[in-house]
């Protein structure tokens, strides 16, 4: 327990709860106005607790609070990002600044990794980065990032492994928020994250699906062929056994790579804790037979969200499967 804290006890039990309040008041203010915000909104949670009656109070700490933490975003920062600010309310503004971490990086120092989770969303505040994308035998540059653009759009909103590493070209400054920042934030402000996104939309210049595109670069090194079926995956825990409880999907396509099936999750978090997993998938064939064609293990490298509580899973065996095996299955399930 804090001084204040058995201060106002000492008040309370005295018979002086009015007295409590006007000193929890005053000492938020003070601390709201010398901008340690922290302090502020402890006292302001003490202030609740101590009296929850207390509704001019508590009200017009929360103002003060908001008012402070407004006027002390940097007017730098701010008009940097004025794409943003310009269309955020004050209190997504507030919401949005206070949750930011600034790093510097120095070159070659990779940000985003191709075929590793990301779970950050970057705003470029000063220097350069370099996307570039890996295949079988090549390496290909595919744009340059600068100052004023966000980056890790897809990793971050769209639920993935990165298909790109993004990696420092000069010394640069950065400023991020993270998966569990966002979520905060929507908890508060509902829809925050789809404003977020189409913001940032507007903060990327060229897309590196795009420039992918164009240039023809062919990441996979197997093509996919579509395959009618059903999967029963256990999660491999930490003791390297499956798990007991599987989950189930529905066959989108396999390779010799690999597979992808849609699954069902009634919430993001479950369907997003997937990813970089590893599993054991058991593969049947929706023909006159439900013929099983037998277990593959491997990992989860990728997850799309297709709406509706279904998401795509993009899943890479440990072992190829043989092309005479694959054509088999392709050709058994049509």
């Amino acid at each position: 327990m804090t001084s204040i804290e058995k201060q106002v006890l000492e008040l309370v039990e005295t018979g002086q709860r009015d007295k409590a309040i006007k000193l929890l008041f005053k000492l938020i203010v003070k601390s709201a106005e010398n901008n340690d915000f922290d302090k502020a909104e402890k006292l302001r949670q003490t202030l609740i607790k101590t009296d929850s009656m207390a509704l001019d109070e508590i009200t017009r700490s929360g103002e003060i609070l908001e008012e402070n933490k407004f006027k002390a975003i940097d007017p730098s920062h701010k008009k940097h990002w004025r794409k943003l600010y310009r269309e955020f309310s004050p209190e997504e503004a507030i919401e949005f600044y206070y949750s930011l971490k600034t790093i510097n990086i120095k070159p070659g120092q990779i940000i985003i990794q191709q075929g590793k989770l990301n779970d950050k969303l970057f705003f470029i505040n000063q220097g350069k980065l370099k996307s570039i994308c890996k295949s079988e035998t090549s390496e290909f540059f595919l744009k340059e990032t600068s100052a004023g653009e966000a980056c890790g759009l897809s990793t971050f909103f769209l639920i993935s492994t990165a298909t790109t590493s993004v990696i420092a070209d000069t010394e640069a400054n950065i400023s991020y928020i993270n998966q569990k920042a966002l979520s905060n934030i929507t908890e508060k402000l509902s829809g925050f994250d789809s404003k977020l996104q189409e913001l940032c939309k507007g903060l990327v210049r060229i897309n590196s699906a795009d420039v992918i595109k164009k240039q023809g670069i062919e990441r996979r090194q197997h093509p996919r062929l579509p395959v009618k079926g059903t999967v029963v995956a256990h999660l491999i825990e930490a003791d390297g056994k499956p798990s007991e409880r599987p989950f189930h999907g529905a066959f989108d396509d396999l390779s010799i790579g690999g597979a992808s099936f849609t699954i069902k999750s009634s919430t993001q978090e479950y369907a997003r804790s997937l990813l970089g997993s590893k599993a054991i998938i058991k593969l049947t064939l929706k023909n006159s037979k439900n013929e099983s064609v037998g277990t593959k293990k491997g990992w989860i490298v990728g997850l799309c969200d297709h709406l509706f509580n279904d998401y795509l899973i993009s899943f890479r065996f440990n072992t190829p499967l043989s092309r005479k095996v694959l054509h088999h299955l392709v050709k058994g399930s049509n």
